[in-house]
């Protein structure tokens, strides 16, 4: 699982064995450590509702567990959703499929 911050948008990119996880577990988790402090991010199928929330060094991605699993099933490259953060603007959290892995770069 990739991770990619720019402006307002978070960006996750997942591998098929990614997706195999989410798939199986609805959960999918990945650590950096920096400095002897880490920061955590993880993909949360466990809700009905899409939330983004960072806590104690974790970054959580929440999303509606029926509608994650249908695009998996599907050949959308995308999944979107949209928060309000507050400040007039909206964060916008994008999945998407690895794209190498679909033109068959494995």
């Amino acid at each position: 699982m990739n991770l990619r911050l720019s402006s307002n948008q978070l960006r996750l990119r997942l591998s098929p064995s990614d997706l195999e996880i989410i798939q199986r577990d609805c959960y999918l988790e990945e650590k950096i450590s920096i400095t002897g402090s880490s920061l955590r991010f993880c993909l949360n199928l466990k809700t009905e509702n899409f939330h983004l929330s960072f806590r104690n060094n974790q970054i959580e991605i929440q999303v509606a567990k029926i509608s994650f699993l249908q695009w998996i099933e599907s050949s959308e490259i995308e999944f979107d959703f949209k928060q309000a953060n507050g400040d007039n603007e909206d964060l916008n959290v994008l999945i998407e499929r690895d794209l190498k892995y679909i033109r068959g770069m494995k």
